[in-house]
């Protein structure tokens, strides 16, 4: 029997756990996906590390029972949630998920002797709840048990990676969400740690992505079905892994992920990076996958999730009911109204919180609907609402960035799909917009950094320039 050789991209979302198999030029071979689910509890939401583990061991199944040999596994996941562990304790490998609201208070009472600006001109973060020391500081608080058994607490690609390897460490970009990373030094920070009740040794070592973390363990080789060992590497932050398959080496980006909610980013070399200029942009930065390279980037957490609950709205029918004729009467609609001179400018409220609890959108008001408005002019409405917050961040990259006014706009994301969208984007910003054709960037990006691990790919610049890339022009 014949085997096709994949490099192995996982990916651990909010919402999905993805596991995808490309070949060494980052064309798609196989990709599978499961639902990711929450323990609830008052308004407390918990990822569960078993559940996670058991997913991700049924889809390496299935690629290879669908004949695809495994030569190398690089794991990416969201940010800010740890999971606790420890070799000698029995403890409930569960942990909070990014947006839950229970770190909020500690939040606050850190900053009663530590300031903000302080805060990011060490991280390169302007503060939130979600952090991960905030969250450790909840558990010191409501759970010092749990806190005394644990010998290390993981990022969640961390996490996964030491099941299967039975190896800890963590990467840098996903380190710099912690709230406890010396940016610039890249190291943790000890003015930071010196104001919390535990020091570095909470977190494992940190480590470069795309270097081999360890091989997996010789009872899921057995549960697999495989004789062949299969080395194990950190990719990083969903959305940096993702900007890594699609803009990386590419010169002069900026990065638009259109998704639920919307990231847009730009990549620089550390030494280019003023902090004070960033803080007064309201921008935020990290360290990238690539040693030696910083993002800078800004979000906001509501995007093609307006335009889906909308739609809920006026046609009737649930979210996930929707269909692709849904949107095309949609996008129909709207274009009514593409040309009018004086169309409704819609503005939205929300609550202090500016992170949607667990997508419900309950605290986001539409408002400035003119009574005897169609809806066609609320679909144009929210669509230009949407490219106007995006300018407001590409702006916000292009003053603070050397040539960034030169930079291509290279948008990625289920957004891409909604041409209207694009065009009244490309319109905005008076500049065009170019779609990446890559598909499943985030796993895409976490499997070259899994063959940069094994040694498949030289260095960093040869797996990104290894993928074939290609682009349309959004005019």
């Amino acid at each position: 029997m014949s085997y096709l050789q994949a490099i192995v991209g996982i990916d651990i979302g909010t919402s999905n756990i993805k596991v995808s198999a490309f070949d060494f030029e980052g064309a798609s071979i196989y990709s599978t996906s499961r639902q990711n689910k929450f323990l609830e509890q008052e308004n407390h939401y918990d990822l569960d590390g078993e559940y996670i583990i058991e997913q991700i061991l049924d889809m390496l199944t299935e690629l290879i029972e669908n004949d695809i040999k495994i030569v190398s596994i690089g794991i990416s996941s969201m940010a800010e949630s740890l999971f606790p562990v420890s070799e000698n304790e029995d403890i409930k490998e569960k942990t909070m998920v990014w947006y839950d609201k229970r770190s909020q208070k500690e939040q606050k009472d850190f900053h009663k002797k530590f300031s903000k600006s302080d805060f990011y001109n060490i991280t390169g973060l302007n503060s939130e709840y979600l952090f991960s020391i905030f969250k450790l500081l909840w558990y010191y608080n409501h759970h010092s048990d749990l806190f005394k058994k644990a010998d290390r607490w993981l990022p969640v690609n961390s996490y996964v990676a030491y099941k299967l390897t039975g190896k800890k460490a963590i990467d840098y970009s996903l380190a710099s969400r912690t709230g406890a990373l010396d940016i610039k030094k890249r190291d943790w920070s000890q003015k930071i740690l010196n104001n919390l009740p535990f020091d570095s040794t909470i977190f494992p070592s940190l480590k470069e992505s795309g270097k081999k973390l360890g091989a997996i363990k010789n009872n899921y080789k057995e549960e697999l079905g495989i004789d062949y060992n299969i080395p194990i590497s950190l990719g990083g932050h969903d959305h940096i892994c993702g900007s890594f398959a699609v803009a990386a080496f590419q010169g002069n980006v900026i990065l638009d992920s259109m998704g639920t909610s919307e990231n847009i980013l730009s990549i620089a070399s550390l030494k280019q990076l003023e902090l004070t200029e960033l803080k007064n942009k309201g921008l935020n930065f990290g360290l990238h996958v690539v040693p030696g390279q910083a993002y800078i980037y800004q979000a906001f957490n509501y995007s093609s999730v307006i335009i889906n609950n909308i739609m809920s709205i006026f046609f009737n029918k649930p979210v996930d009911e929707l269909e692709d004729e849904d949107f095309k009467k949609f996008n129909k609609e709207a274009r009514n109204f593409q040309d009018q001179k004086n169309s409704i400018k819609l503005f939205v409220e929300q609550n202090e919180d500016k992170f949607i609890e667990n997508q419900k959108l309950k605290d986001l008001n539409l408002l400035n609907i003119p009574l005897n408005t169609k809806r066609g002019e609320v679909f144009m409405a929210v669509i230009r609402y949407l490219c106007f917050k995006s300018k407001q961040i590409i702006e916000s990259l292009v003053d603070v960035m050397p040539n960034n006014d030169q930079a291509e706009v290279i948008t990625i994301g289920g957004g891409t799909r909604n041409e209207l969208w694009l065009e009244e984007k490309a319109k905005l910003l008076s500049q065009p917009l170019y779609i990446n054709n890559i598909e499943r960037a985030v796993t895409l990006g976490a499997a070259l950094l899994g063959g940069i691990g094994a040694d498949l790919f030289k260095d960093y610049q040869n797996a990104a320039e290894a993928i074939k890339r290609g682009k349309k022009r959004v005019k």
